[in-house]
């Protein structure tokens, strides 16, 4: 037993040999009793402290790539006058997040304002050495109070603290002691810094003796917030509220969709709580106001001190690791390569991404996925039109590590670095299609590209988008392939300068909506041209040229008489659909909910992307950055399935005993959810135990 916590080997991590990396096994238990053979007589070949050398190495002061010297890291170091102050802004400011091996390193834990021990140990390196303290990384093994852990982690129990970072994949031995846990051991890293002894131990000037002074900024105890009881400081009546909200609806026969929804009295109503709940806000002079003590959480307990610690809050069983850099193994991690968290070895793992992972492969793979959603008894229930499947495009922007032909800089998207954009289409909230454009292209050029090229099942019959989806053709090209183009209108006032007239304009002198200025459609131009539109049309329809090229040349080529009749038609289809977006309610509704969906469904990729630490796109290429944006695209259309196949089986219960309001609720649970899907959790490829059972998980639930 006690190799279990034995400290590593030359070529042996303390990972390898602690139970960690799988959710479904329990971390190891110790007696309090156990000796710790291992620690207590080390070979000739591990170090004990002692043994690691007391004078700084010139590698203390360097920047590195976890430990980086960006304009905010000096900004910040440059606004901290002392060890003091740097040490405890981390401490008191950077939430504490479990999770094995380096991912964000210093700037994107500065950035998220969280990280790991090893990653909160990265900033705090990062801001000694700008200001010219040597300081180094070094890794152990300590023991903690089971309390302490539960602080530390948010557990509620001290089975759910040990399990929070056993299966999370950090190394952790539970120490029993009178039958219940009393103790944690887990591997853990944490910071020394080279400061002068005298002078109250950082507080002072940097004169004097000097020591190394360890200091973890990632191990803080947290206090529970209840936040504040929004209910009372509302005060609206909940149920007359909803009675004013059905007043005039009309629901189907089939209670799939309802028309003539008052959505000024909605809007103003969700108006008048926001202003009551700013009006509190201000009364009360919370305008700082933190989100969790808003709505409720857990916040960091700040920790004031007059100088430096010489301890560590804990035990420290085993220190066998110091180093100027992340170490190799861990510093890996941080691209979490999936041989450290699956079954299968990286590098069979690597095989199979070099001879299979493609992006067409994946797009198969994504059509399949799509196609069996579509199947699904919930799927039909996702749309908010029977008339009408609507179908949402919209662009994210995602960094990328490595310059590609695509790539692009942009300050505002992407600071200093570069990144593309993720362009696609979502219908009913699967993401049926999707591709990397630049960050400089515009996305209405690839609006029919996308609908055009989707090889799935799942066909929309209208399209919409942001402002970014229009330009001067694409009302009228989708119109010729049968589509509506209905994008979200930001500024109706704005829309109203793009209404044209097919008669004479002085016959819509008594109209409340006229047109604009005295600009007629050229009907005629568009009957003369129409034979050679109608080549441009089949152009299209054959594929025979990349769709986004044929229409940014319609768009910013000179103006001839084809592109102008092109152009004319166009007027046409969107001064049609203008007025009837101005005049029909229930149409507004629905394409804010289409575009709604798309952007929640972002914030899933986003997660996705950001596993790594940074929200951006793997890989060295713009081949395999397509690569790692279809992967993403999987991973996010396979959470959503596994969502919809749960939401059936609940669907199907309602049914048999025709609970017509339960079903009605269900209508509005959105798939687009991951809380509950662990993403750095262990991935089983080659398990043999029965795959996972929805009907079981759907037992549990006391459905009526």
């Amino acid at each position: 037993m006690g190799k279990l916590i034995k400290p590593v080997q030359a070529n042996q991590t303390l990972g390898s040999s602690l139970p960690h990396k799988n959710v479904q096994v329990e971390p190891s238990i110790l007696s309090k009793d156990t000796q710790i053979t291992g620690i207590n007589k080390m070979s000739s070949t591990e170090k004990k402290a002692s043994v690691f050398s007391n004078i700084p190495a010139e590698e203390d002061l360097k920047e590195t790539s976890e430990a980086q010297f960006t304009e905010e890291i000096k900004e910040l170091a440059e606004s901290l006058n002392s060890v003091i102050e740097i040490y405890e802004y981390v401490r008191n400011n950077i939430n504490f997040e479990a999770y094995y091996g380096s991912r964000k390193g210093a700037v994107g834990t500065l950035d998220q304002m969280a990280g790991n021990d090893i990653d909160q140990a990265s900033l705090l390196i990062s801001l000694l050495r700008y200001k010219g303290i040597p300081a180094r990384y070094v890794r152990g093994t300590i023991e903690i109070p089971v309390e302490k852990v539960m602080g530390w982690t948010g557990g509620e129990t001290p089975q759910d603290a040990v399990r929070i970072l056993a299966s999370l994949g950090i190394p952790t031995v539970s120490v029993v002691s009178g039958g219940k846990i009393s103790h944690v051991r887990t591997e853990h890293v944490w910071v020394e810094a080279y400061v002068p002894y005298q002078y109250y131990r950082g507080a002072g000037p940097m004169k004097g003796q000097k020591i190394w002074v360890p200091l973890d900024p990632s191990f803080k105890q947290h206090e529970k917030i209840e936040g504040l009881d929004l209910s009372s400081i509302i005060d609206i009546d909940t149920e007359a509220s909803i009675e004013g909200f059905k007043d005039g609806i009309i629901v189907s026969d089939t209670m799939l969709s309802v028309s003539r929804v008052n959505v000024q009295s909605v809007s103003e109503k969700i108006e008048n709580v926001d202003a009551k709940i700013e009006e509190f806000i201000n009364q009360k002079g919370l305008e700082k106001i933190k989100s969790e003590e808003l709505i409720g959480g857990k916040r960091i307990i700040p920790q004031d001190l007059d100088m430096l610690p010489l301890s560590l809050p804990y035990k420290v069983d085993a220190v066998y690791e110091k180093t100027s850099v992340v170490p190799k193994e861990l510093r890996e991690n941080r691209n979490l390569k999936l041989g450290k968290i699956s079954d299968i070895p990286y590098q069979q793992l690597l095989d199979v991404y070099y001879k299979y992972f493609r992006k067409a492969t994946l797009q198969e793979a994504n059509k399949i996925i799509s196609n069996e959603m579509r199947e699904l008894s919930i799927f039909p229930y996702y749309s908010f039109d029977l008339t009408t499947l609507y179908g949402s495009v919209d662009g994210q922007k995602l960094g990328v590590k490595h310059p590609t032909i695509k790539a692009r800089h942009s300050k505002k998207y992407f600071g200093k670095g570069r990144g593309m954009v993720s362009y696609g289409m979502l219908v009913n909230h699967n993401y049926v299609i999707g591709d990397t454009i630049g960050a400089n292209e515009h996305e209405s050029y690839f609006v029919f590209d996308i609908h055009y090229n989707n090889i799935t099942d799942i066909v929309p019959d209208a399209i919409t988008g942001d402002m970014h989806s229009i330009n001067k053709a694409n009302f009228a090209i989708l119109h010729w392939f049968k589509v509506y183009f209905r994008p979200r209108f930001t500024n109706l006032e704005t829309q109203l300068k793009h209404l044209y007239c097919g008669d004479e304009p002085e016959n819509y002198h008594d109209y409340y909506i006229k047109p604009v200025g005295q600009t007629q459609i050229d009907k005629k131009l568009i009957v003369e041209e129409w034979p050679k539109i109608k080549q441009i049309i089949l152009t299209l329809a054959n594929k025979e040229i990349t769709q986004n090229k044929i229409i940014k040349k319609l768009c910013t080529y000179k103006q001839t008489r084809t592109l102008k009749a092109i152009f004319e038609f166009d007027k046409l289809i969107r001064s049609i659909y203008t007025l009837k977006y101005l005049m029909d309610p229930k149409l507004q509704q629905d394409v804010h909910r289409s575009q709604n969906r798309i952007e929640s469904f972002h914030q899933l990729r986003a997660a996705i992307a950001s596993v790594n630490g940074k929200k951006q796109l793997s890989g060295k290429t713009d081949i395999e950055i397509d690569i790692s944006n279809q992967c993403g695209r999987l991973i996010a259309n396979i959470i959503v399935y596994y969502n919809s196949a749960l939401l059936s089986l609940i669907l199907e219960k309602y049914k048999s005993c025709n609970n017509t309001k339960a079903i009605e609720k269900l209508k509005r649970v959105s798939p687009v959810a991951w809380q509950h899907i662990h993403l750095l959790g262990h991935y089983a490829f080659c398990s043999n135990k029965c795959p996972i059972d929805l009907e079981e998980i759907i037992s549990v639930l006391q459905i009526k």
